[in-house]
């Protein structure tokens, strides 16, 4: 049989690869500098500081088990590890991250390497991703890890994928299996990379059912095994593709599903302000031709560069591996879509996937250095230059709680989980305890009231929402607390009759009201935050609101 073509490089051991590595680290340590600091935010605290079958470590209780609605038992033996070799120790665990991330983007670099034999290309493939914003997630949200874990599996097995077409050895095919089946237990969203594989070698090689079931039956036999294990342990929607199902129209899928790759296009070219987790709300069921022509301008592009696949192999392939990824997205976009009326995008899907776009940027400046020399190498280090800049400016918003839900909120006000971070960081920040002698005012306790309200604590909402009565029984900010809360209890008339006393109090304070009671029945908008924040400067004056929020 044809041996492929696939592999430019004899091999991957270098006499520079150990100075290659040593230069990756050196970047992302630099990148990722001011993390070291950082607290544990949103999920962090449930993966990490909870108690239980983690930290048991006990194998078979992981594999056996689901955690926090999740089954991924491998990528949670992981932060078992963690948890025991590092405690309350934070920055080993961000090293963790710097050190695990430096690995993915070396791992990239031997994959180019071996792909394609350009080491240019390789090096401004795997610099491009460490540096780049929409990766930083990775390291700054501990619980991403998971995430690495099977990123890196899944490198390795597709390491092992085209050793195997250079040289048919079982170790490579078993090499292959064994690690697609680790990054199959770590992260769900590794299901696809047998796609991958399937195109990659149809295109270098003849199609023999022989070598095919070879191949692609024991990963196709691992797939069956974790379904099966999910759906046990956790259990899998039955709706699928069944737009009837989650009560949406198929236009509505579509349109929201493009909304939401748009904006995460829109961040891998202009890589500002990128938060972990973006919303949007659930689009009319109507025809849409402005959707309709963007997506058949990609289409027209898809079918361009397929036609010219021969020609272009490398930006054919990088594209193929990119537009992969989309698939699972679609498929994860709206499991939240039942109960609220917006679905979701969360970049770390792609931190595999999203190499392909990576690699094809790298192609780009390639042909810039290729034409222009140093003067082209100078232009890739300040774009280098310029994203490294912008990752290390987001970590900061990372810091605990309450700094990144003022960041995720006023970039995008929709997520129910923003508001809860940001209820959890203001307890987390401002509770003394139930002692009317710690607090100056009223108006603390009566915020931790609403706090509490926001992650759903009834007792202590209560006894906050008392506390500040009792420091000052005029408090109007308890009052419009309390309505909100018999708001949500469906008691509209003590409701409205709370929300009279409130306004005869202070009326000022009654448009935050109208916001605050959106968030609380999920209707806010994007930029509920920011009108929450504008009605209080026109309460309290705006050098007044500056110092509550530099606080």
């Amino acid at each position: 049989m044809k041996k492929s073509n696939i592999i430019k490089t004899p091999t991957i051991v270098k006499p520079n690869w150990l100075a290659m590595a040593s230069f990756f680290l050196f970047i992302t340590l630099l990148t990722f500098s001011n993390v070291f600091g950082h607290k544990f935010t949103l999920d962090d605290k449930l993966f990490f500081a909870e108690k239980g079958v983690l930290q048991s470590l006990s194998i078979v209780k992981i594999f056996t088990s689901s955690y926090i609605g999740f089954y991924r038992p491998l990528g949670m033996y992981v932060y078992g590890l963690e948890m025991q070799w590092f405690g309350t120790h934070l920055w080993a665990y961000h090293l963790v991250s710097v050190l695990f991330f430096t690995f993915i983007g070396y791992l990239l670099y031997v994959l180019v390497w071996l792909l394609w034999g350009d080491r240019r290309l390789a090096f401004w493939s795997a610099l491009l991703y460490l540096v780049h914003p929409i990766n930083h997630v990775l390291v700054d949200y501990k619980t991403a890890v998971t995430v690495m874990v099977s990123v890196a599996a899944m490198q390795i097995s597709f390491i092992f994928f085209i050793w195997y077409l250079r040289g048919e050895k079982l170790r490579d095919l078993c090499g292959m299996t064994l690690f697609f089946t680790a990054a199959l237990f770590s992260h769900e969203m590794s299901f696809l990379l047998p796609g991958l594989f399937l195109i990659l070698w149809c295109l270098e090689k003849k199609f023999y059912w022989k070598e095919f079931l070879k191949i692609f039956v024991p990963l196709f036999l691992v797939f069956c095994l974790f379904f099966f294990a999910r759906m046990k342990f956790v259990g899998i929607s039955k709706e699928g593709l069944n737009f009837a199902a989650y009560g949406l129209g198929f236009f509505q899928y579509f349109n929201t599903f493009f909304d939401l790759v748009k904006w995460y296009l829109s961040k891998l070219i202009w890589p500002e302000k990128v938060v972990f987790l973006w919303n949007e709300r659930i689009t009319q069921n109507n025809f849409d031709l402005a959707r309709l022509l963007w997506t058949g301008g990609l289409g027209i592009i898809v079918t361009v560069i397929f036609v010219t696949r021969k020609k272009l192999p490398a930006v054919f392939k990088s594209l193929v591996w990119f537009w992969l990824g989309m698939i699972p997205a679609f498929l994860g976009c709206f499991v939240y879509s039942r109960t609220v009326a917006y679905a979701l995008i969360e970049p770390h899907w792609f931190s595999f996937w999203g190499m392909g776009f990576f690699i094809f940027i790298a192609l780009i400046f390639v042909k810039i250095e290729r034409l222009l020399g140093k003067w082209g190498t100078t232009v890739g280090v300040l774009v280098v230059s310029g994203l490294a800049g912008l990752t290390f400016l987001v970590n900061a918003n990372w810091a605990d709680d309450l700094t990144y839900s003022k960041f995720w909120l006023d970039q995008n006000s929709i997520n129910g989980s923003a508001w809860q971070t940001l209820s959890r960081g203001y307890i987390e920040k401002y509770d003394q305890g139930v002692d009317a002698s710690k607090y100056d005012s009223c108006e603390v306790p009566a915020y931790l009231g609403l706090a509490y309200q926001g992650i759903e604590k009834i007792n202590q909402m209560q006894a906050y929402y008392d506390l500040a009565l009792k420091i000052d029984p005029k408090c109007a900010q308890a009052y419009y607390g309390l309505s909100i809360l018999w708001h949500m209890l469906k008691d509209n008339n003590k409701s409205a009759d709370l929300l009279y006393k409130a306004k005869e109090l202070d009326v000022r304070y009654f448009r935050a009201y109208q916001i605050a009671v959106t968030v609380f029945d999920t209707k806010q908008d994007k930029d509920s935050y920011i009108q929450l924040l504008e009605e209080y400067k026109k309460i309290k004056g705006t050098e007044a609101v500056a110092r509550w929020l530099e606080k």
